[in-house]
């Protein structure tokens, strides 16, 4: 969120190297924008690698090219853990047997078969767990892989975001955002990684307090929504805005997009009271040139409130 600090207890506040942005658009808040050729985060503590760990952070690759380390902690000749994108195309946690170029004869690397989208916020997340002798994969709260290690080691540090240590040189330098990374010393069970990744991120809330005036404010963006027809304010124990069927002049209020994906999960709620339940009525919807991905309403086919996702000819569902 712009300053490097830790939000834990620990108070292992990171250092820039390079110039990254520390204040770019993050997943939530700011995010760490990376520039793929210097640019990298440090802390000299890290986790006990030798140990069970889980590390986990949201990223927007500005590219699918080349490997980009997320996250990783230095050893003396290679990283202890590496948790990546690669230039296949995939994500990937990775461990090696030994702190020696070349890491060893031992390469463990598991990799996701979600597939690495430019411009896209994604929720990565690799555990180790030494008592099964394993490491394992999460791409947006889900699963992704698992796969056997043994001979792991502590690496010495200092842990690094958006770089690799590999035969001595520093590699794989990651470019685009990095925001919430957040590393455990223990094993992060499959809730408890979901839980992370679907963390609620309000994107846009229109209270519809003001009751006057032909617009009302995003309280989260500061955006507005724009009244059209002859749409009017209830003011009452509650102030709302009211609309009235008319296939003439048509009432709503249309308002800028919201910075959510309607291919991966969201939630959309609001208040509504109907004067009649005679009629098919959306309350909230989204427009797209193709298709509308989302309509929650009032569906009089089965007589009841619901919420209709649909999906583009292209694409399907």
């Amino acid at each position: 969120d712009g300053d490097l600090t830790d939000e834990s207890p620990q108070g292992r506040t990171l250092s820039a190297e390079g110039t990254p942005v520390l204040d770019a658009p993050g997943y939530e808040g700011s995010a760490v924008m990376l520039d793929g050729a210097a640019d990298w985060l440090s802390e000299p503590t890290g986790v006990d690698t030798a140990e069970s760990f889980s590390v986990a952070a949201w990223v927007k690759p500005s590219t699918s090219e080349g490997n980009g380390a997320i996250v990783s902690q230095d050893g003396e000749h290679v990283s202890g853990f590496q948790l990546q994108s690669m230039s296949s195309g995939e994500w990937a946690f990775a461990m090696f047997g030994e702190d020696a170029v070349g890491g060893g004869d031992v390469h463990s690397r598991v990799r996701s078969t979600q597939p690495v989208e430019p411009e896209v916020w994604t929720h990565v997340a690799g555990v180790y767990d030494a008592a099964a002798q394993q490491i394992r994969l999460y791409v947006d709260g889900r699963p992704a892989g698992v796969k056997s290690h043994s001979g792991a080691w502590a690496a010495s540090g200092p842990l690094a975001i958006g770089r690799a240590l590999w035969s001595g040189n520093q590699v794989d330098y990651f470019s685009g955002s990095i925001d919430e990374v957040r590393l455990y010393d223990r094993v992060l069970v499959d809730s408890e990684v979901a839980l992370l990744a679907q963390h609620a991120v309000l994107r846009a809330h229109y209270a519809m307090e003001e009751g006057s005036g032909t617009t009302t404010r995003d309280e989260v963006t500061g955006r507005e929504a724009v009244f059209h027809g002859d749409v009017s304010w209830e003011v009452g124990e509650f102030t709302s805005v009211r609309l009235s069927h008319d296939q003439v002049d048509w009432q709503y209020l249309s308002a800028p997009r919201p910075d959510i994906r309607t291919d991966k999960s969201y939630t959309v709620a609001a208040w509504m009271k109907a004067d009649e339940l005679t009629r098919q009525g959306a309350a909230v919807s989204m427009g797209d040139p193709e298709y509308t991905p989302f309509s929650l309403g009032y569906r009089v086919d089965t007589e009841r409130w619901g919420m209709v996702v649909t999906c583009p000819t292209s694409k399907g569902c």
